[in-house]
């Protein structure tokens, strides 16, 4: 018989400050509407203010993680935290879906769904172990609960330690269906942690399902960010940037966070003084709604760091996932560092350049057949990138061919594989 949920949570939702995350909550809601018509939906989140759709309730998230808090509220959060887990899991053992007699608002929107869908898309590896630790706890708890558990489209691993590979491998065994995104992340599941083939299926990120605003909405708003107005034939280049906080996986001379600045700098540089272009700066996090991360900040330092910062500037003013896209879209080329800046520009049809930060950047552009455009962080400086992009510059519609063809084949990969989650939930 087929399983029909008639609550869905959709859990490991962050803030609409990081664009990404933005786009997978919004394009999620969107598809489970879809699919399932009539459902209520519930979004927990870090910032639940940021997710409002119709129909739509938003909670907080279950863990009110004290981020940049003195480490003695940190060790207090995390033994209160402990403890109430460690109650829970006793409770959800002789309970399930009854009331809790202890911490029930810590639950009770878990013991609300009938289906929980993770849009976390990067909490299980080494690189984020304490959202490693809680995102698993998570999984384990909602089964303890007896509920059906999906994980969307997400990067799984890289794994360096025995206890958190086991860890995450505990928790996701249990789970109804794992989406994954990549090739690399497939691998992780089925030859680390001993997955069950059938219940992992490689598609495509549903941000690439992301709407876009209008043509004329768009240059509108990009003239307000640039102080004039905007003629839709100004060449443009979008430029992504994130804030370099890994460890560096080369050791070359660009191995550094000083280096990806400069060398970002004289690449826009190179730029203005090639082809008379503007460089529109794209951070894609913002430090507002709880964000962790300041994109535009780094941004910043670019711009002071070039030769014709009078030649650029920077969307410094959250937007909205669909904007977002809107305003990418006006640009001829992109150079992203973002994940997300990547999908969201190449969904939009934009010839598109990538500084690989992380495994999951590199594959995704290797999917589109742009390998050649993309380099690792660790090797990238100005001169590295130049070749490929004039490459780029001087055959932009072929290129805008090429990806487009690529983007529907990645929304009928999606679609074809959300088809077959009826199968594993009833």
């Amino acid at each position: 018989m087929t399983f029909i949920p008639r609550n869905i949570l959709i859990f490991e939702a962050y803030t609409d400050a990081n664009i990404g995350s933005g786009a997978l909550v919004e394009n999620t809601v969107k598809l489970l509407k879809a699919k399932y018509p009539g459902c209520r939906i519930r979004i927990m989140a870090h910032y639940p203010e940021a997710f409002h759709y119709e129909g739509v309730e938003s909670v907080p998230d279950a863990y009110d993680f004290p981020y940049r808090k003195p480490r003695w509220v940190q060790v207090l959060w995390l033994s209160k935290t402990l403890l109430w887990l460690t109650l829970a899991f006793l409770q959800a053992f002789f309970l399930k879906s009854a009331p809790f007699p202890l911490f029930r608002e810590k639950v009770r929107h878990f013991q609300w769904a009938d289906l929980a869908v993770s849009v976390g898309a990067e909490r299980l590896n080494d690189k984020f172990v304490s959202s490693l630790f809680f995102s698993a706890l998570n999984l384990r708890l909602l089964k303890a609960l007896g509920k059906r558990v999906v994980f969307f489209p997400s990067t799984v691993g890289p794994f360096l330690h025995a206890p958190t590979r086991a860890l995450a491998a505990g928790a996701l065994r249990r789970l109804n269906l794992v989406y994954t995104r990549d090739r690399q992340s497939t691998k992780a599941c089925l030859e680390e942690l001993k997955l069950d083939p059938e219940r992992v299926i490689e598609t495509s990120d549903v941000a690439v399902c992301q709407a876009q605003e209008k043509p004329e909405k768009s240059w509108a708003l990009l003239s307000s960010f640039r102080g004039r107005t905007l003629a839709p034939d100004t060449p443009l280049v979008g430029i992504s940037a994130l804030k370099w906080t890994y460890r560096a996986s080369k050791a070359t001379p660009f191995s550094n966070y000083p280096s990806y600045l400069q060398e970002t700098a004289k690449l826009a540089d190179q730029l203005v003084e090639r082809h008379g272009i503007q460089i529109a700066f794209f951070p894609t996090n913002y430090p507002v709604h709880g964000c962790r991360e300041d994109d535009v900040e780094v941004c910043r330092e670019v711009m002071e760091k070039m030769k014709h910062p009078e030649a650029a500037f920077i969307i410094d003013r959250l937007t909205p996932p669909g904007e977002f896209k809107g305003l990418l879209s006006c640009m001829r080329v992109n150079i992203v560092t973002r994940m997300h800046a990547c999908i969201l520009s190449t969904g939009a049809g934009i010839p598109t350049l990538s500084i690989n930060y992380l495994f999951k950047l590199k594959e995704y552009m290797e999917s589109l057949g742009l390998a050649e455009f993309a380099v690792d962080i660790d090797e990238f400086h100005a001169e590295a990138l130049l070749p490929a992009f004039e490459k780029m510059w001087n055959d932009r519609d072929h290129w805008a061919g090429v990806i487009r063809k690529a983007i529907d084949g990645k929304k009928e990969s999606l679609d074809q594989a959300l088809q077959k989650m009826d199968l594993f939930l009833s």
